[in-house]
C-alpha cells in the first residue's frame, strides 16, 4: 500500500519546489508500484486519465488523484497545448 507521506511530499515538491526532483520522485514511485498501478491506468488513454484526475479531484480522493498525476508524468511526454483565444469574441457591445 502506498505511504501518504511519500505522495504528499511529491505533490508538494510538484507545486512549489524543484519539478525536476518532483519527475525523479514520481519515476521512483511509479517504478517501484508499477504492479499494482499499471492495470488501472495503463489501459486509459491521456485523456481518460485527465478526466479522471478531475474526478479524484472533485470526489476529494487525493491519494488516487496524486498517482495519477505521477502516471502521468512518468508515462507521457509534456504537452505543448497552443492556439489563439479571444475574449469577448462574438459579443456584440
Amino acid at each position: 500500500m502506498p505511504r501518504i507521506n511519500d505522495l504528499q511530499r511529491f505533490d508538494r515538491e510538484w507545486r512549489t519546489g524543484n519539478r525536476d526532483r518532483a519527475r525523479q520522485m514520481a519515476r521512483n514511485y511509479v517504478a517501484s508500484h508499477r504492479e499494482e498501478i499499471a492495470p488501472v491506468l495503463q489501459p486509459l488513454t491521456l485523456a481518460e486519465i485527465v478526466v479522471l484526475v478531475g474526478e479524484y479531484r472533485a470526489r476529494g480522493l487525493e491519494t488516487d488523484r496524486i498517482i495519477a498525476d505521477m502516471w502521468l508524468l512518468t508515462e507521457y511526454p509534456p504537452q505543448h497545448i497552443t492556439g489563439t483565444v479571444s475574449l469577448g469574441a462574438g459579443q456584440e457591445d
